[in-house]
């Protein structure tokens, strides 16, 4: 486009937003005075989307869940109607010029993830709530679309990784500090951990779920922080970052958060040592037979393990284990039973 021409489109667009402007005094509806802030994310989303999904990234931990807005629907703002949006504005910028690697369709992985979703839609048509399980389904598609199709365009710049990591990770520190000053206030009590990272995460489980996946990455950006001898400065944000997310989990009395790091950490042994994929196999398959001669023994011992989950970190971490008046555990197991009879 000739500059001549952008002038003309700017005059006019200028020219447009004066007049709706002027009626939304004259009729008292301001809410169109917020056009040029929806033009403008538009104009990003159909020519800087990169900028865009790093910005809706960095929003996620910040967003609130509302559980009714109507109908029994639930919502998060303000990330699901950004998804939304930017869901429907990337399909109609991808129809029009076609510049999309068409070739991920045929991906095995994206074959089986629409298989997934379009079960997901069959199933809402014989669902007992067809609404809620309608828009569980819709919501489920922006998010594939969002981080899956448009994060394989966003992931082919090497560098969007690591902005998406640390983005996500320093939203996420907030929430943290929050949450850990917030139970600080009522003296980190087991009660108030469940529900007091709301309302940004709903849960205690959720909440220590999101930060436990990050602490084998900051342990793995800390060790070749160090190696590599990089800025002090990055290995300093590291080490301040892994501390508030471990104080977080901590406090959080999510005793499978507690045991996922405890695996993780054991899980680099392999590597560390180098040992084959063979062998590591062996030894699973070695434990798995060995857990199915004794599991008698086993069960009976777990049986003998009376402590509840209960303040303390011993007492809770003991209570993991407890497999007869533990109520969480008791119902985890119902819950995988039924899954298995079903």
């Amino acid at each position: 486009m000739t500059e001549a021409g952008k002038l003309k489109w700017f005059y006019a667009i200028g020219a447009v937003f004066i007049i709706l402007g002027t009626y939304g005094i004259y009729t008292e509806d301001f809410s169109i005075h917020l056009l040029p802030l929806v033009l403008i994310f538009v104009y990003l989303v159909l020519f800087k989307l990169d900028a865009v999904l790093l910005a809706l990234n960095f929003l996620i931990p910040l967003s609130i869940q509302f559980d009714d807005i109507g109908l029994g629907l639930g919502i998060s703002l303000p990330d699901e109607p950004l998804m939304m949006l930017i869901m429907l504005l990337s399909v109609f910028r991808f129809i029009i010029d076609g510049n999309y690697d068409y070739k991920v369709f045929r991906h095995p992985v994206t074959i089986w993830i629409f298989i997934n979703l379009l079960w997901h839609y069959v199933t809402a048509i014989t669902s007992e709530m067809p609404l809620v399980s309608f828009k569980y389904a819709v919501s489920r598609t922006w998010f594939l679309v969002c981080f899956y199709f448009l994060g394989i365009m966003l992931f082919r710049n090497y560098k969007n990784i690591g902005r998406f990591l640390w983005l996500y990770m320093l939203s996420l520190t907030f929430v943290a500090l929050y949450t850990i000053y917030s139970h600080g206030q009522v003296g980190f009590t087991q009660e108030t951990s469940y529900h007091i990272s709301m309302p940004f995460y709903i849960a205690h489980g959720v909440y220590s779920a999101a930060l436990a996946f990050f602490v084998p990455l900051l342990v793995t950006y800390l060790v070749y922080g160090l190696k590599l001898r990089l800025n002090w400065l990055f290995v300093l944000v590291v080490i301040g970052v892994l501390l508030i997310f471990l104080t977080g989990i901590f406090f959080s009395y999510t005793r499978a958060a507690w045991l996922s790091i405890v695996i993780a950490i054991v899980m680099i042994v392999p590597l560390l040592l180098k040992i084959k994929l063979r062998t590591q196999f062996a030894i699973l398959i070695t434990g798995i037979v060995l857990f199915v001669v004794f599991q008698d023994q086993i069960l009976y011992a777990l049986s003998k393990n009376k402590q509840d989950s209960a303040e303390g970190f011993s007492s809770h971490l003991q209570s993991a284990s407890n497999i007869k008046t533990d109520a969480s555990n008791i119902e985890r197991i119902n819950r995988w039973m039924s899954a298995v009879n079903m």
